[in-house]
């Protein structure tokens, strides 16, 4: 199901603090987002799609996944639409195997053709969604700018992935294409009502966690 939101047009000052905030390293991230948009401004499309400026969010069941997502596209405030996809059981299967099924064979009643126009930029977070967002980039030839948060782990075609915003705890060794970020992105509201709270009375937090491989 896509659905579509329209908002104020190119926030290019709200990307460079969106990227800044994400990253230590505050020269890489601008550099990175002032290429997204040159890339933007200067591509022309090559397949028969109608051009249209809008970022495509390809949104799962994940309640940690949707959090992120918003969170960036608030900070972005540019035009998006919302592929909301659902899985089956094949997503249990590693991303290289689903990737040399064809890429999507894990969403359910999930067709490419319904997708009429070419984004700006596909815009998606966690492991199940990358085949996906891969097999995307591919339909949208080199037209398109792709950016994955969280590193998808056993996943082919790395490389279509223009950035990569990934946790230092997730290990992953850094470069041009993959920037590592102090947590995960959060909506402000919630921390704004979390900082409300406070004031009124004591909050205890409790985190647990750990390495997500043992």
């Amino acid at each position: 199901m896509i659905t579509s939101r329209k908002i104020r047009v190119w926030g290019f000052k709200s990307c460079i603090k969106l990227i800044s905030w994400l990253s230590l390293d505050r020269f890489k991230c601008r550099r990175g987002i002032i290429y997204i948009y040159i890339v933007i401004k200067k591509k022309n499309i090559k397949n028969n799609l109608k051009k249209e400026f809008y970022i495509l969010a390809i949104l799962d069941n994940r309640i940690g996944n949707r959090n992120q997502m918003f969170a960036v596209l608030d900070e972005l405030n540019l035009p998006y639409k919302i592929l909301d996809v659902k899985y089956n059981w094949l997503a249990n299967l590693p991303n290289f195997i689903l990737q040399i099924f064809g890429g999507y064979s894990h969403i359910k009643n999930f067709d490419i053709k319904k997708i009429k126009t070419n984004p700006i930029l596909i815009l998606s977070c966690g492991r199940r969604t990358f085949p996906l967002s891969c097999k995307l980039k591919s339909f949208f030839l080199d037209t398109t700018y792709f950016v994955h948060l969280m590193y998808p782990k056993l996943s082919l075609n790395i490389k279509k992935c223009n950035l990569i915003f990934t946790p230092f705890h997730d290990n992953v060794e850094a470069s041009e294409r993959v920037i590592k970020t102090i947590g995960s992105p959060a909506p402000l509201d919630i921390i704004k009502i979390k900082k409300k709270t406070r004031k009124i009375k004591p909050v205890i937090s409790i985190l647990i966690g750990g390495n997500h491989d043992r």
